[in-house]
């Protein structure tokens, strides 16, 4: 099988909008490497693009591409990746350096290549300003006999083909991009070509060729049905249903489950419209048909002036030519720049309609990028390693009589309530929403196929075939190699029956003794905090005792090697009948486990012979009764272990050094023997260990796990997402959590401009996304509030995103500005959360918050504390946005001469329209001013009171016709004070 790739090769001349034309280029010539020189380092952007050293050379890797890269390095003006089996060079030289400069350019270019393992398969393309007659130059100059030597020593092929310029300029063109290859790739290269017709707003030509692979033939994956949700087609679905149901009685159980799902889809093909999922790449987000007339006229002015010759007689002409040129070229980067302007613009406005769509993608980075098919052998190596292959298994039928009871309609629907939309579906396509609306079409229809295969104990074949998706998991500077995380999806009409199946198993085991107290994940009421609270608990405990009698708490985190993907059937079917589980539900386990399958993205189907089932609603509770084996060892004394789903921590507390090593030493390897007996393997060079030593100065200690291995205690280590330093005192979390916090504030402040851009609520909304990342365990990192330098930390990055939902001025008060914005202090978030923790109600809670802000808010003393006297009914007013105008004037910092003349833009703070000496205060513009008086009066007049600063914004709260009214005063004066302020500074 024959495979095409398409290249394209072009120096962008450090032009962000060439860089931008180029995007549309990928997009219209199907693009699937790009190698390029001189890139705008501002419009560079960061996805999918490797840079060298000096940022003079970029490869940017598209769509089928991504997942192949294998290798990648730089080195000063050049850049490399490997793609499946073969090199790809970009490289870029000055033509300002000397002779010398480009042999020593060369020879590291050569020794970066001999450095390489299998380069026999190599491209390299670039501009590297050098002249010769070999690849189409008019003459050969002293750096092309330079480059003639390093090709034919390399053994490398010159790809280019004719003599059209690549760069060309008005004073002249040349051919200075040049496209090399080994032989083996040479000889699949084909229709090599300068393009000297478009336009790219580069002096150079645009490069393509096109490589023809002969590749293994992929087997195509079988087509799954999609179509196109919308409410009026489920309430369609919902009454059709019954119409179209005729459930064959007498049918096996296979047969039925293959009938439920064709009669959904029948009712879906004449009650939705299906999805049209094109392969063409997304288009430029800003391209428009302004543009593309421009660029067809600048394209039209380019021919024109390459086609006038350099003869004198039509000097004028040309020159004519060249000046139309050079304006059609001009319009165009204005038009592109102002289309890219508009775009974001527009997002902005479409923020508040949308609150969930591209603007909480863009600061939360959750846009869906392609998720590429590794190749072939990629993909078999990683399925191999995630899914080990494990002796087939023959169940024993267990015994059982009575006959079961059915599952009700309430089972059913509260079964529905917790499965959540907008989920991918699995093989058959058929999404929940769908199932849910072919549920309440008729409760029944779906019961009875559901109750049968729960009489018989059986779970169908076809549910039990799952579609893998390899997600490329981030590189790490430690990984030496790709690593996949699998995506499993099953049908959801399976996952439906798996979750009333769950409910039945979770009553049994609470009956007959429940799980370990010390296992928190996939439990009800216990989380990742429980867990860390435990073991700060355990740690505070030991170390609060008298110096004297103070002992050692050392916390150990272990790492089970692809845990659940190699669990033991039998093993959990073992635990289910030790747990007493009644013998139908074990048949009906036994039958879901067992002739499990996967189906890859080229259409083969493997046999999963261990593990509990990714992507299943009863995968996590089989693991935690397999992995409760675990819990339930008898631990030394003062040793516990504590589980997060296949997180397993050992805590150890002793009276000395010694006595806490001997115990994590026996407890790790009890842990270790009884892993051994399950068949699951811990990774011991994942280990990490921290002394919890409290203020206490302890030296750097080894911790014997086994034999051969020792593990070093550490300053710090991170453990369920939270960050826990020797010393307990939460720093190295705030640290990190700010950190992390602080990158999506800039994408939120980016989104959320002073002027224009999404109202307060929505940008409320978005800050809870900043502050939901610092709030995380907020109820254990308390205590940094006593120390300065972390609660400063805190408070300026809550100040930052006050800001932005206040649309005030940078100076304002820090308190003034939370107010405004409606953004509680995060010591009170703090404290509200722990009140949660401990079992007060939320509204208690918030109650308690608002409390504590108030008694805070009445020792402060500011213009804003005057306007706003109580903080509830303002945060709590259900109407009225904020924007600019009206924070200046809540504020105080604005276009008022006195705050004016604080900044040194104004000597005398005088109001521009009085007479008098009158100071421009904030009071004086808005209750006072005689320019304003009409329109006072006309306010006034409207919500039938005075306007003062003792009433305002009790009467913007009162009504939503009375903030309209003020805000349209405040925005008519304001805007009149800003006016007269531009035409100041202009004349100045």
């Amino acid at each position: 099988m024959v495979t095409q790739h398409r290249f394209l090769q072009v120096n962008l001349n450090r032009s962000a909008m060439a860089m931008a034309l180029m995007r549309k280029t990928i997009e219209e010539k199907n693009i699937d490497l790009v190698l390029a020189q001189e890139p705008n380092i501002k419009a560079l952007g960061t996805s999918d693009i490797y840079c060298d050293t000096k940022q003079d050379a970029v490869i940017i890797v598209c769509d089928i591409f991504k997942s192949n890269v294998s290798e990648c390095g730089k080195g000063p003006g050049y850049v490399w990746v490997r793609i499946e089996d073969t090199l790809y060079y970009s490289c870029y030289f000055s033509p300002n350096k000397s002779n010398q400069q480009f042999l020593c350019f060369l020879d590291k270019l050569q020794r970066d290549i001999k450095g390489k393992k299998n380069t026999n398969k190599m491209i390299i393309s670039g501009d590297l300003n050098a002249k010769s007659k070999t690849w189409g130059a008019k003459y050969t100059d002293s750096r092309g006999k330079i480059l003639e030597e390093f090709i034919a020593e390399a053994g490398l092929w010159i790809i280019n083909v004719g003599n059209r310029p690549t760069f060309q300029t008005e004073r002249g063109s040349s051919v200075i991009d040049i496209t090399l290859a080994t032989e083996m790739v040479a000889k699949e290269i084909s229709n090599w070509y300068v393009d000297t017709d478009s336009e790219n707003l580069s002096n150079h030509n645009n490069i393509f060729y096109t490589r023809n692979k002969q590749t293994k033939r992929i087997q195509e994956p079988e087509k799954t049905n999609s179509w196109i949700l919308n409410t009026a087609g489920l309430e369609k679905i919902k009454k059709q249903i019954a119409e179209y149901w005729d459930f064959p009685i007498n049918a096996d159980l296979n047969e039925k489950v293959k009938y439920l799902r064709e009669t959904i889809k029948k009712v879906c093909n004449n009650s939705l419209s299906k999805t049209n999922k094109s392969k063409r790449r997304p288009p430029v987000y800003w391209w428009n048909a302004e543009i593309a007339e421009l660029r067809r006229t600048t394209i039209k002015k380019r021919r024109e002036m390459t086609k006038t010759g350099r003869d004198i007689n039509i000097e004028d002409r040309r020159k004519q030519a060249e000046v139309a040129y050079k304006k059609a070229k001009l319009n165009l980067k204005i038009a592109i720049r102002k289309a890219k302007s508009d775009a974001w613009k527009s997002l902005l406005l479409e923020i508040d309609e949308d609150r969930w769509g591209k603007g909480y993608k863009i600061i939360t980075k959750k846009f869906r990028k392609c998720t590429p098919i590794p190749d072939e052998e990629t993909e078999e190596a990683q399925i191999k390693k995630l899914f080990p292959s494990k002796p087939q298994i023959t169940w024993d039928e267990p015994e059982y009589t009575e006959q079961q009871p059915n599952f009700t309609v309430e089972e059913l629907k509260e079964a529905l309530s917790k499965c959540k939309n907008k989920k991918a579906p699995g093989p058959d396509g058929i999404k929940i929403e769908i199932i849910k609306a072919v549920a309440e079409g008729n409760y029944h229809l779906l019961l009875d196929c559901i109750n049968s295969l729960w009489q018989k104990g059986a779970f169908p074949t076809e549910w039990k075939i799952a579609k893998l998706v390899l997600i490329e998991k981030p590189m790490k500077p430690e990984m030496q190699n790709k690593e996949f995380r699998p995506i499993c999806l099953l049908n959801n009409i399976s996952k439906l029956y798996e979750r009333l199946i769950k409910t039945r198993l979770e009553n049994e085991i609470r009956e007959n003794g429940d799980l370990s107290e010390q296992q928190y994940g996939f439990r009800c009421g216990k989380s990742t905090l429980d867990a860390i609270k435990y073991v700060m608990q355990r740690a505070e405990e030991t170390n609060k005792v008298g110096y004297k009698n103070r002992g050692f708490c050392l916390l150990v985190t272990l790492d089970i090697s692809n845990a659940f993907n190699s669990a033991r059937w039998e093993i959990i079917v073992e635990e289910l009948i030790n747990k007493k589980i009644g013998s139908h539900l074990i048949k009906v386990i036994q039958k879901y486990l067992t002739n499990r399958k996967i189906r890859t993205s080229r259409g083969r189907v493997q046999e999963i012979t261990c593990g509990v089932p990714q992507g299943s609603v009863l995968g996590p509770i089989l693991w935690n009764v397999l992995y409760d084996r675990i819990l339930k060892i008898k631990c030394p004394k003062g040793t516990s272990l504590v589980a997060f789903a296949d997180d397993l921590a050992v805590v150890v507390c002793a009276k000395s050094e010694i006595e806490m090593q001997e115990k994590a030493k026996d407890a790790i390897q009890l842990v270790k023997n009884e892993l051994d007996k399950m068949d699951l393997t811990l990774n011991l060079e994942k280990t990490d260990a921290v002394l919890l030593s409290g203020r206490r100065k302890l030296p750097e200690l080894k911790i014997k796990i086994s034999e051969n291995f020792y593990v070093k205690t550490q300053k710090k280590i991170k453990y369920l997402g939270l960050v826990i330093d020797k010393d307990l005192r939460m720093a190295a979390h705030v640290d990190h959590v700010v950190s992390h916090a602080e990158k999506t504030a800039v994408a939120i402040m980016r989104l959320m401009p002073n002027i224009g851009g999404p109202g307060d609520t929505t940008r409320r909304i978005y800050a809870t996304v900043a502050k939901s990342v610092i709030m995380y365990a907020a109820p254990l990192w308390m205590k940094v509030w006593k120390t300065k330098i972390y609660k400063e930390k805190l408070e300026r990055l809550n100040r930052r995103l006050a800001i932005r939902v206040a649309r005030a001025y940078r100076t304002v008060r820090h308190s003034a500005v939370l107010v405004i914005a409606g953004l509680p202090p995060l010591e009170l978030l703090a404290i509200e959360k722990e009140d949660i923790e401990k079992g007060k109600s939320k509204e208690m809670s918030r109650r308690d918050l608002l409390t504590n802000w108030q008694a805070r808010w009445n020792e402060e003393r500011c213009w804003t504390k005057e306007l706003i006297n109580n903080i509830e009914p303002w945060i709590n007013r259900g109407h009225g946005e904020l924007n600019y105008n009206l924070s200046m004037v809540l504020t105080g910092h604005g276009t008022f001469n006195t705050y004016r003349k604080r900044i040194k833009k104004d000597e005398t703070g005088l109001c521009w329209f009085c007479e008098e000496d009158v100071k421009d205060t904030l009071e004086h513009t808005v209750f006072e001013c005689k320019r304003f008086k009409e329109k006072r009066l006309e306010l006034n007049t409207k919500i039938k009171d005075s306007i003062s600063k003792e009433n305002m914004t009790n009467m913007m709260i009162k009504s939503e016709k009375n903030w309209n009214d003020i805000n349209k005063y405040i925005n008519d004066i304001m805007d009149v004070k800003r006016e007269k302020e531009r035409s100041i500074e202009r004349k100045k």
